[in-house]
């Protein structure tokens, strides 16, 4: 009988040389990370590793090191950044910006210096 962890995992069924068949549990990868705003998938982050695989990477190599890296795309990205660049020289008040991409225009201008 498998351990109590062991009986929600995937499990294949193997023959052996020998003639026995033996069950293998199947490693979980990571999913396909998304853009917090567009559901795009991310560039620059691994996809479809083993979350064992993932864990001993470099921090480098998990996520991009630029402003947003890892939670959005780089086409919402520049549209943050403009729309936070128009806050903070008063061209557009931070009420105006949609409520989707408020908390990101807000942590942009935390960045910023706004």
């Amino acid at each position: 009988m498998p351990r109590p962890a062991d009986r929600w995992r995937k499990r294949t069924f193997v023959r052996t040389p020998g003639g026995k068949t033996v069950m293998r549990f199947k490693d979980k990868k990571s999913s396909e990370h998304t853009c917090g705003l567009c559901e795009k998938e991310l560039h620059g982050v691994p996809n479809g590793k083993k979350n064992s695989e993932v864990l001993a990477m470099a921090k480098t190599e998990k996520r991009p090191t630029r402003i947003f890296g890892g939670v959005l795309c780089s086409g919402c990205t520049t549209r943050i950044i403009e729309e936070a660049a128009m806050v903070k020289t008063k061209q557009k008040e931070l009420s105006a910006v949609s409520f989707s991409e408020k908390k990101f225009v807000e942590m942009a201008l935390g960045k910023i210096g706004g």
